[in-house]
């Protein structure tokens, strides 16, 4: 992971600290890990990031997404191809459902 890559990745795990007693919350009251802290949140976002650097190389798609214990970690690009330096953005987003349903 080079520089531009960290820096990115520390961003998202400021969003998490920023919003830690909310997911924690919410793990409470679903009971779904409940038990999980700061740091289990913070490694899950970094294996889902890590996971789509892998991918962006491989894959031929400008939007690719991992998701993982309630995270949802998106990768959006210009280019189909993957391009060393590559301009990107990243979203974060925690849910245990992908659509609301409510009809």
């Amino acid at each position: 992971m080079n520089k531009k890559e960290t820096k990115k990745l520390d961003k998202l795990i400021g969003y998490l600290s920023g919003k830690s007693h909310r997911v924690q919350a919410y793990r409470k009251l679903l009971g779904i890990n409940p038990h999980y802290n700061f740091t289990h949140e913070a490694r899950t976002i970094e294996s889902l990031y890590m996971r789509l650097l892998e991918e962006r190389k491989k894959t031929n798609r400008p939007w690719m997404y991992a998701s993982s214990s309630g995270w949802t970690v998106e990768y959006i690009r210009n280019n189909k191809k993957y391009k060393d330096g590559e301009k990107y953005w990243l979203k974060i987003y925690f849910s245990f459902v992908e659509e609301e349903t409510l009809d």
